[in-house]
């Protein structure tokens, strides 16, 4: 049969072809998690694309040194999961991505290595470090660009909290040892987000979700001073947890665990109804009555029974599906009617790393006290920071 010419009968040949095709079921459609080997493969090639050259790196030095050591220390002790390498699979492939494309001007993850003597020794300590990208716009002057992957349920947290403090640290630490050992001149510090997830739906629908899948964000310079300050308490702080066992390293800070903010949520509150009845059914219109009057003036008129219908729980959908601060949420209620009509409940902020990313929190005291003692809100909820 040929395709009809008029687009009428052509929408009506495929919605009836549609009506009649079998369901997954009836015709063996099989649906499962994907090849796990394949996957396998590819987070083995992601952990081994890791060079570790030279004693730490910059990015090293910026991150917590409890999350890396116990990472490194028991490595061969736990097998990564898909769900939590899925982000760094993310991010591997943007940085792929940068290193394959380059302009004119551009020295794309170029790898330098630096010997830093620390505060108070005599051994210097060779450190790496890699821009994402270095733009040239004169043989002694460059842009210093980073490229970061976000989710679009943690943008509206960055434009509020700005971007992460190692995210600029790491940028002006580059600049600091170009400028200091390679002698180059810095015109301009960038951060470039890409948004894995964005929608293109969700942005015309909503105008607080980003509008476009990618933005940049320009740092201004830190001193040279600061630089070096920061750095030497970054190597100090590194070279004492070193020497340190698991259940001894310092504690990770809030910020190094990806918390959010505690916020609240507004639910409705589920009423008992009322059911009209004769001879054991329902009279018509005398289902989900919302009050006594109204189900005693039916029951007079119909000749039936009025009963009364428990809910099933206490506490019905969101009033809004978002998440409040305590004063947006009080005012919520009150556009509700107040109490009588809806609950607000508090939701703790999660450490979104330890719960979601973290591979080895079996082997972190930290966490382990954390969830003894019960502080942890249940993992899908609170409000994630990213």
């Amino acid at each position: 049969m040929g395709r009809p010419t008029d687009k009428i009968s052509y929408d009506l040949e495929y919605y009836n072809h549609r009506q009649i095709m079998p369901s997954d079921e009836q015709n063996g459609v099989i649906w499962s998690d994907g090849p796990a080997a394949f996957w396998d493969k590819i987070i083995e090639k992601l952990e081994g694309n890791y060079d570790k050259v030279g004693w730490r790196s910059i990015t090293e030095l910026l991150d917590c040194p409890r999350c890396k050591l116990l990472a490194q220390r028991h490595r061969k002790e736990v097998k990564p999961t898909l769900a939590k390498m899925w982000r760094l699979i993310h991010g591997a492939a943007l940085h792929d991505w940068v290193a394959d494309v380059a302009e004119d001007g551009d020295r794309n993850e170029e790898r330098h290595i630096t010997a830093i003597v620390p505060d108070g020794e005599k051994t210097p300590l060779a450190i790496s470090w890699k821009p994402d990208r270095k733009v040239f716009v004169d043989p002694e002057t460059m842009d210093i660009r980073d490229y970061k992957n976000v989710f679009a349920d943690s943008w509206s947290y960055l434009i509020e909290m700005g971007p992460k403090n190692e995210h600029k640290s790491q940028l002006q630490l580059y600049a600091y040892l170009a400028r200091k050992y390679l002698g180059l001149k810095i015109r301009r510090l960038i951060l470039d987000y890409a948004i894995v997830d964005w929608s293109q739906k969700d942005a015309e629908r909503n105008s607080q979700y980003p509008q476009a899948p990618s933005y940049s964000c320009q740092i201004p310079a830190w001193s040279d001073e600061y630089c070096e300050k920061l750095l030497q308490e970054r190597i100090a702080v590194w070279l004492t947890a070193e020497e340190l066992p698991d259940n001894l390293l310092p504690y990770a800070s809030d910020r190094e665990r990806w918390v959010g903010k505690t916020c609240w949520k507004v639910y409705k509150k589920n009423h008992p109804s009322y059911r009209v009845e004769k001879n054991g059914k329902a009279v018509p219109k005398g289902a989900n009555l919302a009050t006594l009057a109204e189900a005693e003036a039916l029951a007079a008129a119909k000749g039936g029974e009025v009963k009364k219908v428990e809910p099933e729980t206490m506490f019905g959908k969101v009033a809004r599906a978002k998440r409040y601060t305590l004063v947006e949420a009080e005012q919520v209620l009150a556009e509700m009617g107040g109490n009588e009509y809806g609950v607000i409940i508090e939701y703790p902020a999660v450490a979104t790393r330890c719960a979601k990313y973290c591979l080895f929190t079996a082997f972190c005291n930290q966490r382990q006290e954390e969830l003894a003692n019960a502080r942890q809100p249940p993992e899908d909820e609170g409000a994630d920071a990213e």
